[in-house]
């Protein structure tokens, strides 16, 4: 019987980081201003003031990044 010898070999694997995705919210003209703060509070964990910021980013620019995600 014959055992194999790893002596000598390097493994090298190189990690590289997930690709990163934003969430986009888009203006309509029929969702409650409220309810998108809401939204961005208890989903995208926002501050109220974060929430405000990005809900009159998406009212004023008619688009806003929600939050930024690897999957």
């Amino acid at each position: 019987m014959t055992q194999a010898s790893t002596q000598g070999v390097a493994d090298i694997t190189k990690l590289k980081s997930p690709p990163r995705y934003n969430v986009v919210l888009l203006n309509d003209e029929t969702t409650p201003q409220d309810f998108v703060v809401n939204v961005l509070q208890t989903i995208f964990n926002k501050s109220v003031d974060e929430a405000k910021l990005v809900m009159l980013e998406v009212h004023e620019k008619g688009r806003g990044i929600a939050g930024t995600y690897s999957y």
